[in-house]
């Protein structure tokens, strides 16, 4: 739980750290398309190359294209995936500590009910079968933590740090 924690933090300083690295990037393929389209001004259309100085402007602006393309689909969009389960899980470690105060309850009730004198055996049944459901319910949510805590943290390591950087 507690990396479950610094992971939502981490992701969402990345979050804002990718964006700022992308509008960046943005800057300057606008203004490399500004600057290009000055040099095709200014190249005038009698000298020698004109053609293929517009075809390599093409290509440079085609990369600047297809890298904020590449930023935006290996890099922004895994974390805004990656960051849409956070609610989902956050809700279920919420969930996991309103049960373990239920299942320490019907632990205590349990115990206090098996300490007192004069105690049917009915209380003592209806005392442990609260406290089997109250445990069943804490340990069922407990397991779909232990299952998806794992899981979460894999697609950080992987999707989020590792392939992005890889990969540009």
């Amino acid at each position: 739980v507690i990396n479950f924690n610094k992971q939502q933090l981490a992701a969402a300083r990345l979050q804002k750290e990718l964006q700022k690295y992308t509008n960046s990037f943005k800057a300057v393929s606008n203004n490399s398309r500004t600057l290009l389209d000055l040099w095709m001004e200014l190249y005038e259309p009698a000298w020698k190359g004109r053609s293929e100085v517009a075809s390599i402007i093409q290509h440079k602006m085609l990369l600047w294209e297809d890298l904020l393309n590449k930023m935006n689909s290996e890099m922004l969009e895994p974390l805004q995936l990656y960051m849409s389960k956070f609610p989902e899980t956050k809700k279920l470690v919420e969930k996991r500590e309103r049960k373990i105060v239920d299942y320490d309850y019907a632990k205590k009730q349990l115990e206090e009910t098996r300490q007192k004198q004069k105690v049917t055996d009915i209380k003592i049944q209806q005392a442990e079968d609260a406290y089997l459901q109250a445990k069943q319910a804490f340990d069922e949510v407990t397991d779909v933590l232990y299952e998806e805590l794992p899981t979460l943290f894999d697609r950080w390591v992987w999707s989020i740090v590792y392939k992005p950087i890889i990969s540009l």
